[in-house]
């Protein structure tokens, strides 16, 4: 039996055809942040700033993710994944020199893995010990400013096949008995032994309850830490033997309902996010209903093209695709938070196409976590090598973008090549300020601040409580605020 995944692999890479088959059965004033603000009181030029900020801005569609201050708020985050998955500890490893990285990526939001094999071993057992880990775990990345959505996670149903994720109690032991295992790993999905165990999980509200009293534990521990903002319900939903339709209109609904149920106290609080069937990760269109309050919608996005390792002139696809999420997102009425994308770590256009989602996804208003911040070798979806150093196509992530918003977004865009963000919004009252993420690095620095709607001394600019983040406080007079942040790098990224 194989013992995991390939290392740092995405988690069903270049499955798209074998699922589709399956499917088809579906400026002027200016401040620079620091104790003292100065502003140049010479008026700016709209039309000019709009015509220097790069590409034009992409309509918001996403509805948006707001913390407790009604604010709107945007990630940049990273999945914490393969390693994750391994046994005994099934964490991850988050020292000083992680936690570091991850803050100087500007990254405010991880993925966190947790494992229903971990948290219940044995029927009716559960691990508090481990839950205490993870949360010491949230606890560093709580002092780093960085938030976390726990993912109930799995591949190839779990533990019984070999893979991460469900207890080995949860299936019949005769279906591991008679598996024989295949390559690629993925192809897995497609055994009648694996089948069966996915057709015994939707149909058995037994096995329902065992799900959602392992969550109800977990968010009991979990639910209240200040750094958890989200429950990411169950990985890639593979639905068996049903049909796609069938399963997303009538069994998920019903299991994601039911599941949610054991949520009390501050977990109660918390958004749940619900995945669409696996086959949304390389054909993004879902036949979920309309969400009830508080949900949010994390598809994964893995495209034939790029698992094959081209992405060069697919970049109008990837367009319409992010749109087309975007658009989902809002027909279902919650939030678009893309929990999972990833190309090669050694590919031509990895870089490019890290940021293209990147920047694609935060001007539709949606948040996302690239995998996967875990060490792996070239050509794998890592984004560290073995040692630990970054991979060159990270620098996507190191550029800035607005993380908290007073307000309601009506446009963001950015510009690589100049360094330039702009951002546009409504005002609404909120009494908090807007909060910037503004990545650091030998090659960047901040050159401006500047508004084309806010006046000269209606404005204030200071460093904020983590290092590469700046607080702007604006008048609630000025009814519509627009600002450009100019960060240029002697390297930027594609």
């Amino acid at each position: 039996m194989p013992k995991q995944p390939p290392p740092l692999h995405p988690p069903i890479p270049g499955l798209p055809a074998l699922l589709l088959l399956a499917a088809t059965a579906c400026y002027g004033t200016t401040a620079t942040p620091g104790d003292a603000v100065e502003t140049d009181p010479s008026p700016g030029d709209t039309d000019a700033a709009s015509d220097d900020a790069g590409d034009v801005a992409a309509p918001v569609l996403a509805p948006p993710w707001t913390d407790d201050q009604g604010r709107a708020v945007f990630y940049v985050g990273v999945n914490l994944g393969e390693e994750t998955k391994r046994p005994p500890e099934f964490l991850p490893a988050l020292g000083d020199d992680e936690l570091e990285l991850l803050e100087g990526w500007g990254v405010t939001l991880v993925r966190f893995l947790i494992l229903w094999e971990a948290i219940e071993p044995e029927r009716g057992v559960f691990d508090d010990a481990y839950l205490e880990t993870v949360r010491a775990k949230l606890d560093a990345l709580a002092a780093h400013g960085i938030d976390a959505v726990l993912d109930m996670h799995q591949d190839i149903f779990g533990r019984g096949f070999g893979f991460a994720g469900a207890p080995r109690w949860a299936c019949d032991e005769a279906h591991y008995a008679a598996f024989t295992p295949m390559e690629p790993w993925f192809m897995n999905y497609f055994s009648e032994e694996v089948e069966a165990c996915f057709d015994a999980l939707w149909g058995d509200r037994t096995l329902w309850d065992e799900v959602r009293d392992a969550w109800a534990r977990a968010a009991a521990a979990l639910g209240d830490h200040p750094a958890v903002v989200g429950f990411d319900l169950f990985n890639e939903p593979f639905p068996g033997t049903t049909a796609t339709a069938t399963f997303e209109r009538e069994v998920l609904p019903a299991f994601h309902e039911h599941v949610a149920a054991g949520f009390t106290g501050a977990a109660a609080s918390k958004r749940v996010f619900v995945e669409p069937a696996v086959t949304y990760d390389f054909s993004p269109q879902t036949r979920l209903p309309p969400f009830t309050a508080g949900e949010g919608f994390a598809p994964h996005y893995y495209p034939t093209f790029v698992e094959s390792g081209a992405y060069a002139g697919r970049e109008a696809d990837v367009a319409a695709d992010l749109l087309d999420m975007a658009g989902d997102a809002a027909h279902l009425g919650g939030p678009l938070f893309l929990g999972e994308f990833g190309i090669g770590n050694d590919a031509a256009d990895a870089a490019a196409y890290l940021s293209h989602m990147i920047d694609g996804v935060l001007a539709l208003g949606g948040s996302m976590a690239p995998w996967d911040f875990s060490r792996g070798g070239p050509g794998g979806y890592g984004l560290r090598d073995l040692d630990g150093a970054p991979y060159p196509c990270t620098a996507a992530l190191r550029r800035p973008y607005v993380h908290r918003l007073a307000g309601r977004l009506v446009s963001t865009s950015y510009d690589r090549a100049t360094g330039t963000l702009d951002v546009t919004w409504e005002e609404t009252g909120i009494d908090a300020p807007t909060i910037f993420v503004v990545p650091a690095g030998p090659d960047c620095r901040l050159a401006s601040i500047s508004s084309t709607t806010d006046p000269t001394g209606s404005f204030e600019v200071a460093a904020g409580e983590h290092p590469n983040r700046l607080e702007l406080d604006v008048s609630a007079d000025v009814p519509v605020h627009s600002f450009r942040l100019v960060r240029p790098c002697s390297d930027p990224a594609p």
